[in-house]
């Protein structure tokens, strides 16, 4: 037996009505949806903002430990010692840039040796420095990556092409910044400051890192005093000439070995990481890479060159040369100045500080040679 429809199913006025009404219950659900997906947006960037800027602030705490690390005596307890009782995540917390973090930070550490370190105080077994930051870092990244994933089994494709500039990326735990203990720089060095370099020292620094750089572009010429001296001519090789000389003489300063072998490790050490800088520009590299290059760059830097956060005027002047010479090898190789010129208001937003082009260099990188 069929279905009878009732005539006032059947009427044209009803159809119609009926039409209209399921068009008009359509549109406010596309209205209430892209409402809904608007604000699953915001707080999707919100949460990225949230995510980013807990990764700054446990990169920083990380360095800052391993700064400390392997600048002050008995460095490896009084960092462990610092970060177990919560001072360096309150000095990052209420510090309003990353230069004024490590100086709060160093200055606290020379309080807290100057007054002594508890004798009761039992140090982390963890021989990781960063490995529990990493874990928090992690924590952070999946809160944003569950967001993201739980949108776009809602909205679709639509949703992950709204948040495309706002989607993070997982680091690895090397690209985060964990080391071992044992891969820290003078971790076991005694003693609390460098020394100062005589004039004589400086000169034979100097000297050495430029006629042992093996630069390309180095060409020995008279001096018509019987001698010879090493003219660097392309402008990125002088400039990393100039900063592998200034690494020497920083890493010299905290070499307790002042004997001619000593001066050349410490300059090997200036030529090695000035070289290393230059290394991580890449023809491939994008802004992201490039941003995490500059970040592995100054981590490199700490390790390899002692004393470089023994003071904020240090570690500004660091962080400057250091930067500087890899946005010259990144323009060099990519050609890209844009890019360059993005890397570095980033940089500066990120550090705090400015970071002037190099665009001229003196003669002084010129060394003489017999």
């Amino acid at each position: 037996m069929g279905i009878k429809i009732p005539g006032l199913l059947k009427s044209t006025a009803f159809q119609t009505g009926f039409m209209q009404n399921i068009n008009t219950r359509f549109d406010k659900m596309r209205e209430n949806s892209e409402a809904f997906q608007e604000a699953a947006r915001k707080k999707g960037q919100e949460l990225f903002q949230t995510h980013k800027a807990t990764t700054i602030k446990l990169q920083n705490i990380n360095k800052a430990k391993m700064n400390i690390a392997s600048q002050f005596e008995n460095g490896g307890v009084l960092a462990d010692y610092l970060d177990s009782n919560g001072d360096l995540e309150l000095l990052a917390t209420t510090a309003k840039d990353a230069k004024e973090f490590f100086a709060l930070a160093d200055a606290r550490a020379a309080s807290t040796l100057q007054a002594g370190i508890p004798e009761d105080f039992e140090q982390m077994e963890n021989p990781y420095y960063g490995t529990q930051r990493y874990q928090d870092y992690k924590t952070s990244y999946n809160q944003v990556k569950d967001f993201m994933d739980k949108n776009n089994n809602v909205f679709g494709n639509s949703f992950e092409a709204l948040m495309e500039e706002n989607s993070p990326t997982l680091m690895s735990k090397e690209d985060f910044g964990v080391t071992s203990r044992s891969d820290i720089a003078s971790l076991n060095r005694t003693g609390l400051g460098g020394s100062e370099i005589d004039a004589m020292d400086e000169n034979r620094l100097i000297k050495q890192v430029n006629t042992q750089g093996g630069w390309t572009s180095g060409i020995l010429k008279p001096d018509n005093a019987g001698g010879f001296y090493v003219d660097i001519t392309d402008s990125t090789e002088k400039f990393a000439a100039s900063v592998a000389n200034q690494f020497a003489s920083q890493h010299y300063r905290f070499n307790t070995d002042r004997s001619q072998t000593g001066l050349g490790f410490s300059a090997r050490q200036g030529i090695n990481t000035s070289k290393a800088i230059m290394g991580f520009a890449s023809k491939t590299d994008t802004f992201e890479s490039a941003l995490q290059d500059s970040a592995n760059i100054i981590d490199m830097v700490m390790q390899n060159i002692p004393g470089v956060a023994s003071n904020s005027a240090e570690l500004q002047n660091i962080i400057v040369s250091s930067s500087n010479l890899y946005m010259m090898a990144l323009q060099k190789t990519t050609g890209n100045k844009a890019m360059v010129a993005k890397l570095r208001r980033e940089l500066e937003n990120i550090y705090g500080i400015t970071i002037p082009p190099m665009t001229g260099f003196g003669t002084s990188n010129n060394s003489y040679v017999g």
